[in-house]
């Protein structure tokens, strides 16, 4: 009488939420299945019988059914046992919400695609605008060094301040590719033990010239008990810092900007960048706060204090980019400010990484950017069969007279001694860009290369083909429509020239970059703005490698 009672209990339980809340009821008996409520036939007429609806299925995994109409339907489904003879089953339209789900999966898909478009547009308008600043900043430092004895002082000091202009340009431009990397899932750390003093001293020193043009004192301390070595991305640690230092700098009129690096514990070293600049206050410096924990730097928040007067309104590039730096180092940072008195950010990364071995590399996801179509000058083979010789006229030297030679930056002399093995070699330079043909062309002029000029890959092929003989090759990795990275690997399945030296020139240092060079057949590869010692160098020892298999 009990189990009875029990039974009558659930099943007024089952009826009384089925109606409340429009589940669809049927009993599953001795004598089959039988509708218990209207919502329930009204299932059955669109899957056609009621022991389609006989089975399991959970709100992640909600039971499909396609009426004779076409019209489709999502349920989840519950068996309850009333007796042994006996069981109930409930069932729950989930349409709508399924529905609204795959909405919702759609745009997320449209957005994915809109950032995943945006990011190759970021990325190939950075290298579209790489190649030309490489030219400005090479020629700038060579007009600056090598033209003591044709230029003005004033004219030098222009040259050097184009070529520091231009090294800025170029680290805002990779700052900028970086965080879209960052947006877009992107981005990598290479873990290796950080020098980190040597770090320091190399921010400062590009860092220089900036606080030096508003009169600003740029200070450096680093506690004693700070460890010679850190496990961290150096560039990535360094990019941090610079961003916070000019940060600093931008927004203060007067005073310092002061680097403190100090250990905070056994395992954590803090660097702190402080500026004397006006502050935050209170209420803006609350927001900006809680922007940073939710990785979300707005426009308006960046250094608030100065808005007000109009000037030097940051974009957010900069904090946006250090957050998500810090974040990759497994780092954390924090701000403090008062106004009329200043801020100072705080920036704690771990002196040991744990797993560096497995870490290092595997937060990338990396896509080849879009080949280049760029519209070249003038034919290159004529052009550098042409006895070019760059001139610059002096200020006391009429137009009319005889202009002297003014050198392209070339290789050390010690370099070139260490290299002599180079001299006469042939040379394929593969590059689709008549700026950069010109500048390699006039810095390896010491080893009096013969020089074979592709403008594409299958151009690159195609000579090739035509030679018997031919000692190096120099690949930039982004050409027309066949890149660099599948131009080598074409040259490497061919078979005639798998022994062939091939040194690649990226578009910036990265590890990925440089993996897939190594998986296509380069032999080595350096980046761009090319270090034409360091080149000289592979390059020699690309040959040497070359000569023993």
């Amino acid at each position: 009488m009990s189990a009875s009672m029990d039974s009558s209990k659930r099943l007024e339980s089952l009826i009384w939420a089925a109606e409340s809340f429009d589940f669809g009821l049927m009993r599953k008996g001795s004598g089959g299945f039988t509708a218990v409520n209207p919502t329930m036939q009204r299932f059955k007429e669109l899957a056609g019988e009621l022991e389609f609806f006989d089975r399991e299925a959970s709100v992640g995994k909600p039971l499909e059914v396609i009426g004779d109409s076409g019209e489709c339907g999502y349920f989840v489904i519950k068996h309850y046992e009333i007796d042994k003879d006996d069981v109930m089953v409930v069932v729950q339209e989930v349409t709508a919400e399924k529905s609204t789900e795959q909405a919702l999966q759609k745009v997320r898909q449209s957005l994915e695609q809109a950032n995943a478009e945006k990011t190759d547009f970021l990325s190939h308008v950075g290298h579209e605008l790489r190649s030309p600043l490489n030219s400005i900043i090479v020629l700038s430092d060579m007009f600056s060094k090598k033209g003591k004895d044709t230029l003005s002082e004033r004219q030098i000091r222009s040259a050097e301040m184009i070529n520091r202009s231009g090294n800025q340009l170029l680290r805002l431009i990779d700052d900028i590719m970086d965080l879209a990397k960052v947006e877009s899932g992107r981005i990598s750390a290479e873990i290796t033990d950080t020098n980190l003093r040597s770090v320091m001293e190399k921010c400062l020193s590009e860092l220089k010239f900036i606080s030096d043009s508003k009169k600003i004192d740029l200070l450096l301390t680093i506690s004693d008990d700070v460890p010679e070595k850190i496990q961290t991305d150096p560039a990535r640690l360094n990019q941090v810092i610079r961003i916070l230092v000019e940060n600093g700098v931008k927004f203060t009129r007067q005073g310092s900007v002061s680097i403190e690096v100090s250990l905070l514990d056994s395992n954590t070293v803090q660097f702190s960048v402080a500026d004397t600049g006006k502050g935050i206050a209170a209420e803006d410096l609350e927001r900006l706060e809680a922007e940073f924990q939710q990785h979300e730097i707005q426009p308006h928040n960046t250094q608030l204090h100065n808005t007000q007067q109009g000037k030097n309104c940051g974009a957010g590039l900069g904090l946006n980019l250090v957050r998500n730096m810090v974040d990759l180092l497994r780092g954390t940072i924090h701000l403090k400010s008062e106004l009329q008195q200043g801020s100072c950010f705080s920036v704690n990364f771990p002196i040991h990484w744990n797993g560096m071995a497995e870490s290092a590399g595997s937060l990338e996801a990396h896509k080849s950017l879009e080949a280049r179509d760029r519209k070249v000058e003038a034919d290159v083979e004529e052009t550098l069969h042409q006895n070019f010789e760059p001139t610059f006229v002096s200020p006391t030297q009429s137009s009319a007279s005889k202009t002297p030679r003014l050198e392209i930056e070339k290789p050390d002399g010690g370099v070139v001694e260490k290299c002599l093995d180079l001299r006469s070699k042939t040379v394929l330079l593969v590059e689709s860009d008549i700026r950069q043909v010109f500048t390699l062309m006039a810095a390896l002029e010491p080893f009096h290369f013969n020089v074979i000029v592709a403008q594409s890959g299958q151009d690159a092929l195609d000579k090739l083909d035509e030679q018997n003989s031919l000692d190096i090759v120099i690949m930039d990795s982004q050409l027309p429509n066949m890149n660099g990275f599948e131009t080598i690997a074409e040259i490497r399945r061919q078979g005639r020239w798998n022994d062939l030296p091939v040194i690649a020139v990226l578009d910036s240092e990265n590890a990925a970059e440089e993996d897939r060079c190594r998986v296509a057949g380069a032999t080595d590869c350096l980046a761009k703005p090319i270090d034409i010692n360091l080149l000289v160098k592979k390059m020699s020892a690309a040959i040497r490698i070359g000569q023993r298999n």
